[in-house]
């Protein structure tokens, strides 16, 4: 068994942006990071850049494996974590290698939901997502995509941007029924339309099994806990970490799109997957490992525009039974969703309005009474 005082499960955005900050406080101390994958850090956000053929693939790395080594931070990739006994402070590898540790950080984030319905089927998370989309669209004649939200929307453009017949098979309520009023989802709808995007609602593309058709999915995220499952961190949506994303055990923290924490500015807990919000948290989540005690309360923002839409998605924007939900239609081609509670602006979705992102944040931030 080795002894580690930082270890760091997960090395993404998060999880690097942690050691680094450690190791500026820290010179001496043992870091370690464990890594499913089998590469250093890259950009997730500039993945569909390289499928369309705009970055080369080498540009969406932020780090080399020498970038590791020469800050003296160890980087064991193509290893997953298999089991935490945080009582004893312990962790273990798939080939059995143990590992002690002082401090733990988790953010292993989560992996895509998956059909496996199909033979051409296709998510775009990773690095290697993104190699076989790269390989597949080119001898594509149709796309399908399965599912709402973010990464779908990246499909819809991949598919359009290599001049495919596209189609859109999304939920019988409509596009991202679960966030979205109708009015919202059924703008959303008419834009992609008009881009020539063909959308089936509650069933599948006839064209889903032909040999010349592709299929990307945006059917949601799992968030990888089995390692951790039993081991008594509590887990609600998220594992649930107090301000300065520490869990219930004092020495293990959690960062990233796997963090529950609580929000002071909202006055809720909140889970946010997007990368901003992933780098943000890796740094409190080094600072407090190193006992800073820093209060973390980062407010999401994060967007999306591919020809002539625009989403842009701000603060908290779920549906949880305490938020009042309405809608403000501004034209044919914007609206603007909120999400209310107690009076106040917790979150907004804004649909082709950009210009008044700075302005709901502020008052989403200010924590005034709101009405519409």
């Amino acid at each position: 068994m080795e002894n580690v005082d930082f270890l760091i499960v997960g090395g993404g955005i998060s999880g690097t942006t942690a050691a680094e900050t450690i190791r500026v406080q820290d010179p001496a101390s043992r870091i370690l990071i464990i890594e499913d994958e089998n590469y250093p850090l890259y950009s997730r956000v500039k993945i569909p850049f390289y499928v369309k053929g705009e970055r080369a693939r080498e540009d969406i790395f932020l780090r080399d494996f020498k970038h590791y080594s020469d800050k003296n931070i160890e980087y064991l990739c193509g290893k997953k974590v298999v089991s935490l006994d945080p009582k004893n402070q312990f962790v273990k590898t798939e080939d059995g290698t143990g590992f002690h540790y002082g401090k733990l950080l988790l953010t292993t984030g989560g992996v895509p939901k998956k059909l496996n319905k199909y033979k051409n089927e296709h998510s775009l998370q990773t690095i290697e997502d993104a190699d076989k989309v790269v390989e597949d669209v080119k001898k594509a004649k149709k796309g399908v995509i399965i599912g709402s939200g973010f990464i779908a929307l990246e499909f819809v453009d991949i598919f359009s941007h290599y001049g495919l017949e596209t189609h859109l098979c999304v939920s019988k309520e409509g596009f991202w029924a679960n966030f979205l009023q109708k009015e919202v989802s059924d703008l959303i709808c008419k834009l992609l339309k008009e881009r020539g995007v063909k959308i089936y609602y509650g069933e599948d593309s006839p064209f889903v099994t032909d040999e010349d058709t592709i299929v990307g999915t945006g059917i949601g995220l799992d968030l990888s806990k089995s390692f951790f499952e039993g081991a008594g961190l509590n887990f609600d949506a998220g594992l649930v970490v107090d301000q300065t994303l520490k869990t219930d055990f004092d020495n293990v923290y959690a960062s990233g799109d796997l963090a529950k924490f609580f929000s002071k500015k909202l006055d809720r807990y909140v889970r946010y997957g997007n990368w901003t919000n992933a780098a943000v948290s890796g740094k409190y989540a080094g600072f407090n490992m190193l006992s800073k005690n820093e209060v973390f309360d980062n407010l999401s923002a994060y967007s999306i525009t591919h020809d002539k839409l625009s989403i842009v998605f701000l603060g908290f924007a779920g549906l949880d039974g305490s938020t009042e939900v309405k809608t403000k239609v501004i034209s044919d081609r914007e609206c603007i969703q909120y999400f209310i509670r107690r009076g106040k602006l917790d979150g907004c979705i804004l649909v082709n309005r950009p210009q008044d992102r700075q302005n709901l944040q502020n008052v989403i931030e200010s924590r005034e009474e709101f009405a519409l």
